[in-house]
C-alpha cells in the first residue's frame, strides 16, 4: 500500500467517525426544526346564541379575536346595516402582532325610532379585514344579529275634563288629541257632535302626520241655543274611527267625549230676608215665586203671611233675619213654608240652620210637579246651633210647580232662598 492510498483511507475514517458523533445530514436532506407550520389567518367572534338591545337603552354586547399572529396590522371594520334601529361602536378594530390574542369588545346600542314597527332585527357586520399580511388582507367578513325591542304602541290619547260644560248662551269647551307613535302615513280622525242643535264642534276632523304626530291638536266646542226650556243636556262628542294607510292606526276606535250644555232658558232669582226691614210681607217679593204658610198636610194658611224676621237667638250665621211667620223665627212640621212657582221651577236652594244649643234641629225640603206628585227630597243631616245646610234641589228639566221646606223638630231657621225658573215665553 502506497503512503498516499494509506493517507485518504485515513481521512475518510476520521470523517466516519465524526458523522457518528454529531448526526449530520447527508447533503440535500432537509434541516430538521422545533417549530409547528402557522395555522390558517382568520379571526373568530364570541357571541351569545341571541343578542338584544332596546330602545329604551339596553345594549349588546361581542368580543372579537385574531385566530394567529398577523405579520402585520390587521383592521376589521365594524358597522350596522340598520343605523335607526342600532349603532355600533366602535366603528372597527385593530390587531397587532403583539395583541391580536386578546379578545376585543364590540357594543351595539339601540336606536329609538318612535314607529310602532316591533322588534327589529338587524345585521353587524364585521370585516372584510385590510393588513399588509396577505394572508389577512380581504379575508372575509362575518355577520352578527342583534334583536332590538320595540318600546312604541300606535293609539290615540283624548284629554278631556271629565265635568267640561258649554252652555246655551255660547260659552266653551275643548279637549286635545294627539297619537302615541310616529306613523307610517297620514292619519284623520273625524269628530262629530250627536246633537247639533246643542253642541257644534270645530274642526270637524284632525290629521296627523309622520311630522306633527304627537302634537296634541284642540277640538273646540260651543253650546247653542235652542230655545227650548229642556234643562242641562248631556252631549256626545262622536270621534269615529281613524283613517289611515297605516295599517296600524286604519280603523283604530278613540273614546267619546261628553260635554253638558247647560241651558239658558231659565233664570234664577233670590230672596234673602236681610235685605228687608222687619216684618216686610214676602208673599210676592219676586214674581217667580209666591211664599205662603202651610199647614202640615201642604194646604196654605191665609192667615199666617211669611216675614222677614229677627232671629232672636242670634243663632243664624247668615244674617239677622230669617223666613218667619206671625213673629215666630221658625217653621215645623205644624207649619211650613210653602213655595209656589209662576212659572216651572228647575232647581232650589234654601239654607237651613240649627235653633238651639241644646238639642239638632233636621230641615226637610220637598219638590212637587203640577199633579201634586212627590218628584224630589232633601234632608239635611242633624245640625245644632250655628249650623247650616244648604238644602238643593236639582231637576233635568223644570217641572217643579210646588214646594215645602220645615224643620223635623221645633227651632230649625229657614234662610236666603235661591230659585231657578223657566223663562217666560
Amino acid at each position: 500500500m502506497s503512503c498516499q492510498t494509506v493517507l485518504r483511507f485515513s481521512m475518510l475514517l476520521v470523517i466516519g467517525l465524526s458523522c457518528l458523533g454529531l448526526g449530520c445530514s447527508s447533503v440535500g436532506d432537509t434541516p430538521p426544526t422545533t417549530e409547528d407550520p402557522p395555522g390558517p389567518a382568520g379571526f373568530h367572534i364570541n357571541a351569545a346564541a341571541a343578542l338584544f338591545s332596546s330602545e329604551t337603552g339596553q345594549t349588546a354586547r361581542f368580543t372579537v379575536v385574531l385566530d394567529r399572529a398577523p405579520t402585520a396590522d390587521v383592521t376589521l371594520p365594524i358597522a350596522s346595516t340598520n343605523t335607526v334601529e342600532g349603532t355600533a361602536t366602535p366603528s372597527s378594530l385593530t390587531f397587532t402582532p403583539l395583541n391580536w390574542s386578546t379578545p376585543q369588545n364590540m357594543t351595539i346600542s339601540g336606536g329609538d325610532d318612535f314607529v310602532d314597527d316591533g322588534d327589529v332585527a338587524l345585521i353587524v357586520t364585521v370585516g372584510p379585514a385590510a393588513s399588509e399580511d396577505p394572508d389577512f388582507n380581504d379575508l372575509e367578513g362575518a355577520d352578527v344579529t342583534v334583536t332590538n325591542r320595540d318600546n312604541d304602541a300606535a293609539g290615540v290619547t283624548v284629554l278631556a275634563d271629565p265635568d267640561a260644560a258649554t252652555s246655551e248662551s255660547g260659552t266653551t269647551a275643548a279637549f286635545t288629541i294627539a297619537l302615541n307613535s310616529q306613523p307610517t302615513d297620514d292619519v284623520t280622525i273625524v269628530i262629530l257632535s250627536s246633537q247639533t242643535s246643542e253642541l257644534a264642534v270645530a274642526p270637524a276632523a284632525v290629521t296627523f302626520s309622520s311630522a306633527n304626530w304627537d302634537e296634541p291638536q284642540t277640538v273646540t266646542l260651543t253650546g247653542l241655543d235652542d230655545a227650548l226650556e229642556d234643562g242641562d243636556v248631556a252631549v256626545a262628542v262622536v270621534i269615529e274611527p281613524a283613517v289611515s294607510a297605516d295599517a296600524l292606526y286604519s280603523g283604530m276606535a278613540v273614546t267619546d267625549v261628553t260635554v253638558i250644555n247647560r241651558d239658558d232658558d231659565t233664570q234664577s232669582f233670590t230672596i234673602e230676608p236681610d235685605d228687608y226691614p222687619e216684618g216686610t210681607v214676602l208673599r210676592d217679593v219676586i214674581e217667580a215665586v209666591s211664599l205662603s204658610t202651610a199647614l202640615d198636610d201642604n194646604n196654605i194658611a191665609d192667615s199666617f203671611d211669611v216675614t222677614a224676621s229677627d232671629d232672636g237667638l242670634d243663632l243664624e250665621p247668615t244674617g239677622e233675619r230669617v223666613f218667619g211667620h206671625e213673629g215666630i223665627q221658625f217653621f215645623n212640621s205644624d207649619r211650613r213654608l210653602r213655595l209656589d212657582f209662576n212659572r216651572p221651577a228647575r232647581e232650589i236652594r234654601l239654607t237651613f240652620a240649627g235653633g238651639t244649643f241644646f238639642e239638632t234641629e233636621i230641615g226637610v225640603l220637598q219638590a212637587f210637579g203640577a199633579n201634586d206628585a212627590l218628584l224630589a227630597e232633601y234632608t239635611t243631616a242633624p245640625r245644632g246651633a250655628g249650623q247650616t245646610e244648604v238644602m238643593t234641589i236639582v231637576r233635568p228639566t223644570a217641572d217643579i210647580a210646588w214646594a215645602v221646606a220645615y224643620s223635623q223638630d221645633s227651632f230649625g231657621r229657614l234662610d236666603y232662598l235661591v230659585v231657578t225658573v223657566a223663562i217666560a215665553p
